[in-house]
């Protein structure tokens, strides 16, 4: 005795709906294991593990050069940005790190050049705006006289270009000399830039 298969019009969807049925089952397993890694991840950092807050951060900076370097868009960026289980804070460190490490001078052109990965992570939220100007003083911290020199043109490549407003600027400033980091190299070379800001104000309240 033969068995056939069953070639009417009825038997084929019902074995098309079985695959798919059994494609989506794989795909939300997929889904889940990868919400659970990130949310394994997320805990072992939140419960202190410093071991593991290194390794991950360095894996983000690792994963961010190559995407720059195989020339991905800010928005593939900001994907890589968005999944990590970091703090916010040390997401933005990991970018620069990832964009501008053993970068002497010349950082300023650097900065303009990387724009488009410095907006996409900045987006229209000002809380990352704070975060950037965090992230830009801890890295320029630990650079050379040469780097530290060109915080104003910085900030100005970066205010000129929204990525950075006003506001956001002088509260990192306000802030900064308030908690007492008024040793901060960074925050000594950017003071112009910010004293410019605040004339410029001055001379449109009078107008």
């Amino acid at each position: 005795m033969q068995w056939q298969t069953d070639t009417s019009m009825e038997a084929a969807k019902q074995r098309m709906q079985a695959q798919l049925s059994t494609a989506t089952a794989q795909m939300v397993m997929l889904s889940t294991d990868e919400a659970d890694k990130k949310k394994k991840k997320a805990q072992d950092v939140s419960n202190g593990n410093v071991a593991n807050k290194a390794t991950l951060y360095d894996e983000l900076v690792k994963e961010i050069k190559a995407k720059v370097t195989k020339a991905a868009t800010a928005a593939q960026v900001k994907i890589v940005l968005s999944s990590s289980a970091l703090p916010p804070q040390d997401t933005m460190n990991a970018l620069l790190e990832a964009l501008f490490h053993g970068i002497g001078k010349g950082l300023a052109k650097e900065v303009v050049k990387r724009k488009d990965y410095l907006a996409a992570a900045v987006g229209d939220d000002e809380d990352a705006q704070a975060l950037l100007l965090h992230s830009i003083e801890a890295f320029c911290d630990k650079c050379s006289a040469d780097v530290v020199k060109e915080i104003p043109v910085v900030l100005k490549a970066l205010y000129d270009r929204d990525i950075l407003e006003e506001e956001a600027i002088h509260m990192w400033h306000e802030e900064a000399v308030a908690v007492g980091r008024r040793s901060s190299e960074v925050l000594e070379k950017g003071k112009p830039f910010v004293e410019w800001l605040q004339s410029a104000d001055s001379e449109e309240e009078e107008e």
